[in-house]
């Protein structure tokens, strides 16, 4: 281990050792924040490739492998807060999970500590650097008989696609459509042929009886997913928790949530500890609950 390396490890013990409260503020702070990310830049860089350990949060004590976007907030425990107690609220010892838009794979271990030996989680990520990160992650982990790795976008039919995404920022990749094709924008952006799977398909092609939770993050392609979803939504029921992007990279946010109204959701908006509930007229993305049957505080 070098010095700059034992140096970023001893940073992030004495920031994981931080009140939660305090280690946001210094995330979000806008004199602070700024210089926090450049200490961390230079005393991370060269961690790509290597697996770190979680100090703190839900997942402590548990490694993530971290690949080409080297995420502090992934090993202080503190990456979208909200999001995850959302999901300890909801997800429970023996349920059956997607991940779809597993990254690197802190949602999918949160998913497999929290339904247990016992659950299933089928996490779906369409990205082959993510896609090694996340298998690499479970291996560490000793999670292979939880966690089916799938290297698949989900999408509204079956098929080949064409996906593009960028090496410096992982978690933005999306399918091509007509109308946000972006290599016109930037030339860091990448071109790759993949499969997509509807998980109407996907449930039906391996014979999943059951799907209790899906958690969703496609960068805008949360619309033609939950459509190529209907068979397993209108049977199963899921708890949803997903992402809805706003525009531009989302093409129409409201259409998503009234996707969900029709199917019989009831939708909330996942703001800190609140649940609100949210109307799709108006709304410009954000983290949104949908449930079936049950209210928030039913669960």
């Amino acid at each position: 281990m070098t010095i700059r390396h034992g140096a970023f490890q001893l940073l992030m013990r004495l920031l994981a050792a931080l009140p939660d409260g305090l280690k946001q503020q210094l995330r979000h702070n806008r004199l602070l924040s700024p210089l926090y990310r450049r200490v961390f830049r230079r005393l991370g860089a060269g961690m790509e490739g290597r697996s770190m350990k979680i100090l703190a949060g839900p997942l402590a004590g548990m490694e993530i492998f971290m690949g080409p976007a080297v995420t502090r907030a992934y090993v202080l425990g503190v990456y979208e807060v909200a999001v995850t107690k959302a999901l300890e609220a909801l997800c429970k010892p023996g349920m059956v999970a997607c991940d779809i838009g597993a990254h690197q794979g802190y949602f999918t271990l949160l998913l497999a500590r929290l339904v247990g030996p016992d659950g299933r989680v089928y996490a779906f990520e369409p990205m082959p650097g993510n896609y090694h990160s996340l298998e690499r992650t479970l291996r560490i982990n000793h999670l292979n008989n939880v966690v089916q790795a799938i290297p698949l976008a989900v999408a509204q039919e079956s098929g080949d696609v064409l996906f593009q995404y960028s090496d410096k920022a992982t978690s933005t990749g999306n399918i091509v459509h007509a109308g946000n094709d972006s290599t016109n924008l930037t030339s860091e952006r990448k071109r790759v042929a993949l499969r997509a799977v509807s998980l109407d398909d996907y449930a039906q092609e391996v014979g999943i009886q059951r799907i209790d939770l899906i958690k969703m993050d496609i960068e805008g392609e949360e619309l033609n997913a939950l459509r190529g979803m209907q068979w397993v939504l209108s049977r199963m029921r899921p708890v949803i928790v997903c992402e809805v992007h706003g525009k531009p990279i989302g093409r129409d946010p409201g259409a998503v949530l009234q996707f969900l109204l029709d199917l019989g959701y009831a939708l909330h908006d996942i703001v800190d500890d609140q649940h609100p509930m949210v109307n799709p007229d108006g709304f410009t993305g954000g983290h949104v609950l949908g449930v079936c049957g049950n209210t928030v505080g039913d669960e």
